[in-house]
């Protein structure tokens, strides 16, 4: 069975039949998409059928994707585009559940394939959905030289801290966080920690071999430590360790698409 993992500049996606075979809750929202049909998923010991869930972080839940595929998204909540779907649609609800098809059944959706799906054709998936429910389109944010300064740090220097990047910059650490909230409405923290996964998987789909010492030494060269702590990070963003979203399952492509532009829906 494929598994297709894709990473985003402040997003993480997947495409597959998704079972989680036990209760999962992290600290991102999640949006899953059946593509052909409703899924299962059990919500306070309650079974749902639904074409589309959005999850508020924290919710505990567990999928049942059996007899299809379906897309996932997970959203940092201090993002611009976690903001825009936790006002607009979950508003005070952890969980918004939907079964029609009506407006689902307008969205462009590829048909199923082994083969990888373009990040392309699947973030403008995203942004159909998106726009379905909040009436807003996505639209480009001006490039900024501190942006461009802090991506050569990471990608060109190999800092990994957010000190270390202030310094580079040379700037406060206050400072710097506080003008990348206003430039990119999301957080630093959370913005270095998925550069630092960007990195690793980059690393890893050039890698000749993959056994655990090899992993371990591409997490340490990615600015985490080990692969103990890429664990831990996925276990607590995505509800799931790296090793078994992506490592242990058979056919697994990962895709990283490195546009820079930070999503913007207006």
């Amino acid at each position: 069975m494929f598994h297709h993992g894709y990473i985003f500049q402040t997003m993480l996606a997947e495409a597959g039949p998704l079972n989680d075979g036990q209760v999962r809750q992290h600290e991102t929202l999640q949006l899953l998409y059946g593509v052909n049909r409703p899924f299962r998923i059990r919500l306070n010991d309650e079974w749902h059928k639904t074409r589309l869930c959005l999850l508020s972080e924290g919710v505990p839940h567990y999928i049942n994707g059996d007899g299809d595929w379906q897309y996932c998204f997970y959203i940092y909540p201090d993002s611009h585009t976690g903001y825009l779907l936790k006002s607009s649609i979950l508003k005070d609800s952890p969980v918004s559940v939907f079964s029609g098809e009506e407006k689902l059944g307008r969205l462009n959706v590829m048909p199923s394939a082994v083969r990888p799906i373009p990040a392309f054709d699947l973030k403008m998936l995203f942004e159909q959905i998106v726009y379905y429910f909040t009436g807003k389109r996505p639209c480009l944010r001006p490039d900024q030289p501190l942006l461009k300064k802090l991506r050569h740090g990471i990608y060109g220097e190999g800092i990994f801290s957010a000190a270390d990047l202030s310094e580079f910059c040379g700037m406060d650490s206050g400072e710097l966080a506080d003008q990348f909230k206003r430039m990119t409405e999301f957080n630093l923290d959370s913005w270095l920690l998925h550069q630092r996964m960007m990195i690793f998987f980059d690393r890893l789909e050039r890698a000749e071999q993959r056994s655990d010492a090899q992993l371990d030494s591409l997490c340490r060269q990615s600015g985490f430590a080990g692969v103990d702590a890429l664990d831990r990070l996925f276990c607590d963003f995505f509800g799931i360790t790296y090793t078994r979203w992506a490592g242990a399952k058979s056919r697994s492509v990962i895709v990283t698409d490195h546009r820079s532009e930070f999503p913007c829906f207006m």
